[in-house]
């Protein structure tokens, strides 16, 4: 695989780590206060909020671990893309 192409697979694994990171994050933080103030207010939760909710309290019962794991995914990915970018070291420049 060229150096350039497995620099931009690094960026995308980055971004999709990050973007699972902040879903987690979300999932985890925020989205329970919501549901929180939606009890409060009476609110029912229609089918889709409901999946969420169970989906919530799975990764508040797993939530560190999770953050944990897609953090060092993410930093991983963004060192193998900073080294992809790195011009080879060597006399033969391969």
């Amino acid at each position: 695989m060229r150096r350039t192409k497995r620099g931009v697979l690094a960026l995308v694994l980055v971004w999709v780590a990050v973007v699972a990171l902040g879903a987690v994050w979300y999932l985890v933080f925020i989205f329970p206060r919501k549901l929180i103030v939606w009890d409060d207010q009476g609110r029912e939760l229609s089918a889709n909020e409901r999946v969420i909710a169970q989906l919530s309290s799975s990764c508040r019962e797993h939530g560190i671990l999770l953050i944990a794991l897609l953090m060092a995914a993410a930093i991983g990915c963004g060192v193998w893309a900073a080294l992809a970018r790195q011009p080879p070291a060597g006399p033969e420049g391969r």
